[in-house]
C-alpha cells in the first residue's frame, strides 16, 4: 500500500508542475500600428463675404455633370434671369467628375465672376 501511495505521490509531483507551466504560459506580445496614421490638422477656409447686391454682378451656375441635371440648371438660369434681370447668370459645365479639378473654369470665374452656385446633383 505504501508503495502504491509513493508511486501516486511521485506521479502527482511530476504532473503538477507540468500542468501549471502550461496554464501559466503567456501569449507572445505583439506590437501593431494604426493604419490610419496621424492625419494632418484641417485648415479651415472661411466662406467668401456675402455680396451686398446682385445688380450688375455675374454669377456662375456650375454644373458638375451629374446625370440629367443640365436641363435643371438651364431652367434655373431662366428663372433667376427673370427674377434678377440686372444680374448676368452664366451656366458652365465643369470638366471631369465632382472630385476632379477644373483650373480653367476656376480661373474664368475668378476673373469674370462675382459669385458661383455649384450644383452637385439631386
Amino acid at each position: 500500500m505504501k508503495k502504491k501511495t509513493g508511486i501516486s505521490l511521485i506521479a502527482v509531483i511530476l504532473y503538477v508542475p507540468l500542468f501549471f507551466s502550461v496554464s501559466e504560459a503567456q501569449e507572445p506580445k505583439i506590437t501593431v500600428f494604426n493604419p490610419l496614421g496621424q492625419p494632418p490638422a484641417i485648415a479651415r477656409v472661411p466662406m467668401a463675404p456675402r455680396l451686398t447686391t446682385l445688380e450688375g454682378k455675374t454669377i456662375y451656375i456650375v454644373d458638375i455633370g451629374f446625370t440629367d441635371t443640365h436641363q435643371f440648371f438651364t431652367e434655373m438660369q431662366k428663372l433667376l434671369s427673370a427674377k434678377y434681370p440686372k444680374t448676368n447668370w452664366v451656366v458652365r459645365i465643369k470638366a471631369g467628375t465632382y472630385f476632379d479639378d477644373d483650373p480653367k473654369l476656376w480661373a474664368e470665374i475668378k476673373e469674370k465672376g462675382h459669385g458661383m452656385i455649384m450644383g452637385v446633383g439631386h
